[in-house]
């Protein structure tokens, strides 16, 4: 399975789940609640955005992960179109870090 698929996978789940929120406004307000526990950036994010969101992020704590999809390709996956993904569990978020991970390994060989 390619990463793109086992990610985007994971994310449906994840958004069917109620754990997934979109949009810088509304991932903004979950890093500030303490809701977020991984940050999820696509490929084609403005640099303004992914600097605020890192900005926030990088004042409680939370990891903040590049991925390979782009805005469109969420939308028509997930059907929400943002460049900014807030994951707000544990488990989900320790799942998308291992996958990015595993991708991240393979990419340095």
């Amino acid at each position: 399975m390619k990463y793109n698929e086992k990610v985007m996978g994971f994310l449906t789940i994840c958004t069917k789940a109620g754990k997934a929120v979109y949009g810088f406004d509304a991932v903004k307000e979950s890093i500030l609640e303490g809701k977020a526990k991984l940050i999820l950036l696509s490929c084609d994010v403005s640099p303004k955005t992914a600097k605020e969101v890192r900005f926030n992020a990088q004042k409680t704590g939370i990891a903040v992960l590049g991925t390979d999809i782009s805005i469109q390709e969420m939308g028509f996956k997930v059907g929400k179109r943002a460049a900014v993904t807030a994951v707000c569990d544990e488990g989900f978020a320790a799942r998308f870090k291992a996958i990015i991970g595993e991708q991240a390994a393979q990419s340095d060989k």
